[in-house]
């Protein structure tokens, strides 16, 4: 196992709802039913269906604003297996969306983003029921 790799599924195996900057936190849901992590001073909400997971990027007041320019990849662990995802923008850059063998539930995500203006980041959100 390569040490990103090494990395990246002792972060997945840490407790705790999302970790960004050293801390954590729980949320409500977000504007769409998902969870709500911090990368840096900005929330992203997660949302999972099977085959595809969003991630919406939200103003000071977690509504969702334009995604445009931001960019990333997750890193899904479910059922024992671990796969990398790239993101890309959605329709009318309205979120970032990534597409794979993505189960609806029973996964744990780790998103590594860039957001305009800002250092690339992660946040981590727990398993999703």
């Amino acid at each position: 196992m390569n040490r990103r790799n090494l990395i990246i599924t002792a972060v997945l195996a840490m407790p705790g709802a999302a970790l960004a900057q050293g801390h954590s936190h729980s949320h409500a849901p977000g504007p769409n039913g998902g969870a709500i992590g911090e990368v840096g001073n900005r929330h992203v909400e997660l949302v999972v269906q099977a085959g595809e997971l969003r991630i919406y990027v939200l103003d000071e007041q977690d509504r969702p604003t334009s995604a445009r320019g931001a960019s990333g990849s997750v890193v899904v662990q479910a059922g024992g297996r671990q796969q990398t995802v790239r993101l890309e923008a959605g329709p009318d850059d309205a979120f970032l969306v990534g597409r794979g063998d993505i189960p609806a539930r029973g996964l744990r995500v780790v998103a590594t983003l860039t957001l305009p203006g800002q250092p690339q980041r992660s946040v981590r959100f727990a398993a999703i029921p």
